[in-house]
């Protein structure tokens, strides 16, 4: 199955990939499979958007646009644990201004597990 391509259309054409079980694994430049992280935030919910990248010469290609998604760990203390979330650079701002515990409670009361 390593060998197989996945049908994952954000994989990069350039590196190996394969889909196992709804997962999609990537090698990356360090020969180490990964797994391909969605580029959808947990806070803001943010999702790629998609469109053309336009030459010079006007000709249309298409592409995506992923919100900027980073891994970040938090430490919630109402739950007594660290929590990591995959958040967007608006997410993280959303955490500064409004608290942790805050977007926290948002987030599992919407029925996510973290």
């Amino acid at each position: 199955m390593r060998g197989s391509s996945c049908t994952d259309p954000t994989s990069a054409k350039s590196e190996k990939s394969f889909c196992r079980a709804g997962r999609c694994f990537a090698l990356k430049h360090t020969h180490q499979w990964r797994q391909i992280m969605a580029a959808h935030c947990q806070v803001t919910g943010a999702e790629p958007g998609f469109g053309h990248s336009i030459s010079h010469s006007h000709r249309r290609n298409k592409r995506r646009f992923d919100p900027n998604i980073q891994k970040k760990r938090y430490w919630v203390p109402s739950l007594r644990r660290n929590v990591t979330l995959q958040v967007s650079a608006r997410g993280i701002k959303t955490i500064d201004v409004r608290g942790i515990d805050a977007v926290v409670t948002e987030i599992l009361a919407r029925g996510v597990k973290l």
